[in-house]
């Protein structure tokens, strides 16, 4: 509002207008004017590149590929480049017997972001570690039940994991 910049407006307002659930009511405005974030609203924020991961492995990505364009930015990459790089690394690395594609597509994004071979393992150790203590492995036929029949993470779940860990991972680091 164009009176806004004047401190006791809203307040002068307050005393001379009714208090009405209308567009004249200068509380409703001043409230409007400030964003209050909820815990919900904080926890969708957080999840937001999680969501967004899932949203692509919906849309023809593999695990890897989800995970590793969820962060072209923080790579400097394009999208189409690091989708070109990670295509062989779903399925655990094609055979299900390899490790998460999830995983592998967080490890292609932590050595485009460390750039250096210590901090990479770093990074990678601490996302596999974190993985394996959320579902007790890395191997994609064990965790898609492929010889117990027992699924134990959906491939969404490992695409949300894969991306919170390499989160948390890279924020420790700086």
């Amino acid at each position: 509002c164009q009176y806004c910049a004047d401190p006791f407006f809203h307040l002068y307002l307050l005393l001379i207008l009714p208090v009405k659930a209308d567009i004249r009511n200068p509380l409703r405005h001043l409230l409007d004017s400030f964003k209050i974030y909820t815990q919900e609203d904080f926890l969708y924020m957080e999840n937001l590149r999680c969501e967004k991961a899932v949203e692509k492995k919906h849309n023809g990505y593999n695990c890897a590929q989800a995970v590793a364009c969820s962060f072209c930015k923080e790579a400097s990459m394009d999208e189409d480049t690091l989708k070109k790089i990670t295509q062989g690394f779903g399925a655990g690395l094609g055979t299900m017997a390899g490790t998460c594609g999830a995983i592998s597509g967080a490890a292609v994004v932590a050595g485009l972001i460390n750039q250096d071979k210590a901090g990479t393992s770093q990074t990678v150790r601490s996302v596999m570690n974190q993985f394996k203590q959320q579902n007790g492995t890395v191997i994609c036929k064990d965790l898609k039940g492929v010889e117990t029949g027992k699924v134990i993470r959906s491939c969404d779940d490992c695409v949300r994991d894969a991306v919170k860990f390499l989160e948390d991972a890279l924020k420790s680091e700086n």
